[in-house]
């Protein structure tokens, strides 16, 4: 049942949006997807590229790997020297890894305020390519256990795999990210359209 409504929830997020094609096909030319255990992945995640050689995705994602053994982007193997960033306490990793023709990604350290339009581009469940939008909800911090430290309330749909997807906005005519996915608001406080941003601004990128 949580399923069936996620995706009805995925679907009508994915209606509601003010952007046209064009800023989700440039988007999507720095997704990445992120497997987590052999090609036929126990589980997987998103990511971007945001230099050549370069994925940021989140911290969950990639100890998820590092505990399995087994990890690849797009289908290229990480080893676990090729994680660089990724400290305690912060859910995000950048990977060291062939990115191939991949296009990095712009990106700010502007975290954005509320009510300003965001969308992301990952892997929910078992789906593949896949944006979704919303808006920036609060700029006030989040006060629940699971509650990243720095996190941003979205009021935008995510499910299982949206992790450590970028979120991005529109700045001077281009998708520019200024964040990751990297929680859903738990189910049982009543949400399936809020999720959690990490903010780039929260990264060792603008540090």
């Amino acid at each position: 049942m949580y399923r069936l409504l996620a995706l009805a929830a995925l679907a009508f997020a994915t209606a509601c949006s003010t952007l046209d094609g064009g800023a989700v096909d440039s988007a999507a030319a720095s997704a990445v997807l992120v497997q987590i255990g052999p090609l036929d992945a126990v589980s997987h995640g998103s990511g971007v590229v945001i230099a050549k050689g370069r994925v940021l995705t989140a911290g969950h994602v990639a100890l998820a790997g590092l505990e399995v053994g087994a990890m690849s982007v797009n289908g290229k193997s990480v080893t676990d020297g090729e994680i660089g960033d990724m400290e305690a306490g912060e859910d995000y990793a950048i990977l060291d890894v062939d990115t191939g023709s991949l296009k990095p990604a712009a990106y700010t350290c502007e975290t954005p305020k509320a009510g300003t339009e965001v969308f992301t581009y990952g892997n929910p469940l078992i789906l593949k390519d896949v944006a979704t939008f919303g808006h920036v909800a609060s700029n006030h911090s989040l006060d629940f256990d699971e509650a990243p430290k720095g996190g941003v309330l979205l009021d935008m749909t995510v499910l299982p795999g949206n992790s450590g997807g970028a979120v991005f906005v529109m700045k001077a005519g281009r998708p520019t990210v200024v964040g990751i996915v990297v929680q859903l608001v738990p189910f049982r406080m009543g949400s399936t359209t809020l999720s959690i941003m990490l903010p780039l601004s929260s990264t060792s990128l603008c540090s």
